[in-house]
């Protein structure tokens, strides 16, 4: 995939997180890819430019290493939104699967709800409902597996 491509590709998963609801998660990783990459620097990097408008003069070199934030290439924003959603909703999914299976031997369970005990507000999980969306997260984890082979290509 060209830079193009890949940029085009970031703003439209971006696009499909904001119609599902997800526009935070877009959001945060924005944030985070503004705040650019960290990257180890070696002091005689630093001192490369320095060293072109001094002629005999001596710099000392320590060898000390620092950090210098660079701007995201394409393909690492790409990534990194879709480690995002990983990590948000399949992973998500596969503990909200799990949870399930927990339960189920316990009663022949086909729900379980949850109860905030600070706010009073519940959440059901309905084992049936988070099999099927498991099942469509499986078809998104196969769809962001292929994405990653393109970017890599």
């Amino acid at each position: 995939m060209t830079g193009d491509e890949i940029n085009q590709a970031f703003d439209e998963l971006g696009n499909i997180l904001v119609e599902v609801g997800l526009g935070w998660l877009r959001d945060a990783v924005s944030a985070d890819i503004s705040d650019g990459v960290l990257e180890v620097v070696t002091e005689s990097t630093l001192l490369e430019g320095a060293e072109r408008g001094r002629r005999g003069k001596e710099l000392r070199r320590t060898g000390e290493e620092f950090l210098r934030p660079r701007e995201y290439t394409p393909q690492e924003k790409l990534v990194a939104l879709i480690e995002a959603i990983e990590e948000t909703v399949i992973q998500a999914s596969d503990i909200e699967v799990r949870l399930g299976n927990d339960f189920v031997p316990r009663g022949n369970l086909r729900a379980v709800t949850f109860l905030d005990d600070r706010t009073s507000e519940s959440i059901a999980l309905d084992l049936r409902a988070a099999l099927g969306r498991h099942e469509a997260v499986g078809k998104l984890r196969g769809l962001l597996a292929e994405l990653r082979k393109e970017i890599e290509s």
